[in-house]
């Protein structure tokens, strides 16, 4: 993603994870000029505390995973699943053990060295009585976990679970060091907390000792709005770059047609369940549940 510095702004639609920023470039110029560029995002989801313990909500998901805090494993664009903090994986022939071995050279924006301990100390917070985390029901499915050496973990599961590597893409891996998880942030990513200016502003700058591949943006600052106008309204009048989402297909409108707006469509690994009463009319009649898979004309009949 390309983002001429004033030129060229987006509106990208963002799904599933968080808005991964270290590829993206705020200018088209090499050197200096990428290396310094800044991304100003605008968003209508501020956070309501940046730990994904504690109902921080979608906005701290949007500026911080990926970004300043990284897992084990990453999920792809495609839906596909891949090491990241782990540099490779072993899956026991019963399917009930996996080994993850650490990559080398990583350490948390603090200094700290990771290890293997401080990822079993992330998953039992996301799993602790207290953890308010989204997905913290499908982690019942580990029975152990085994910390055998600093670059090594194993997690032994209660019976087979397939999506076990997709759900350890989401299990962000914090320093147990940090005094407050709700108003501070130490993960290992490619960029690190910089300040939170609540009810307008948090910025992430980049972390230069990052064990991968480095940010190509100096800065990056998130502008929280509560209204979509005003939202697109700074989009239009050059206050930000980008916007995260759209509230709905009529918002694209003033920005379509246009050389200086790219919009951006993502793909969700999301799938939405429609359910029916089937306890009320017409949906109590079997014919009204077949009607769902046949043809159209049988969908005019019980309309």
């Amino acid at each position: 993603m390309t983002l001429p510095r004033r030129v060229t702004r987006v509106l990208a639609s963002v799904v599933a994870t968080g808005l991964l920023l270290a590829g993206c470039s705020g200018s088209n110029d090499d050197g200096a000029a990428g290396a310094d560029a800044e991304i100003e995002i605008g968003s209508l989801y501020e956070p309501g505390n940046l730990s994904n313990v504690d109902a921080g909500g979608q906005g701290v998901t949007e500026a911080l995973h990926g970004n300043v805090y990284e897992s084990l494993m990453k999920l792809g664009d495609d839906g596909s699943i891949s090491p990241l903090l782990a540099k490779e994986y072993k899956v026991s022939d019963d399917r009930l053990t996996y080994t993850f071995t650490l990559q080398d050279g990583v350490t948390f924006h603090s200094g700290k060295k990771l290890t293997s301990a401080d990822v079993k100390s992330s998953f039992e917070r996301v799993v602790s009585e207290t953890s308010q985390a989204a997905r913290k029901g499908n982690y019942q499915v580990v029975s152990q976990i085994d910390t055998p050496d600093e670059k090594t973990v194993s997690f032994t599961l209660k019976r087979p679970s397939i999506s076990f590597p997709y759900l350890m893409a989401y299990v962000w891996i914090v320093n147990p060091e940090l005094a407050d998880a709700k108003t501070d942030a130490d993960g290992t990513g490619p960029y690190s907390f910089d300040e939170w200016k609540r009810g307008s502003t948090l910025s992430i700058v980049r972390n230069d000792d990052y064990w991968g591949e480095k940010a190509k943006n100096a800065r990056v600052t998130f502008h929280y709005f509560t209204d979509a106008s005003a939202e697109s309204n700074a989009l239009l009048t050059d206050q930000i770059d980008l916007v995260t989402s759209i509230q709905s297909p009529d918002s694209l409108t003033p920005f379509e047609g246009r050389d200086d707006f790219t919009i951006s469509e993502g793909t969700s690994t999301t799938k939405e369940l429609l359910a029916f009463n089937d306890r009320v009319e017409p949906f109590n009649d079997p014919g009204a549940s077949s009607c769902a898979i046949c043809s159209p004309t049988c969908g005019r009949r019980w309309s």
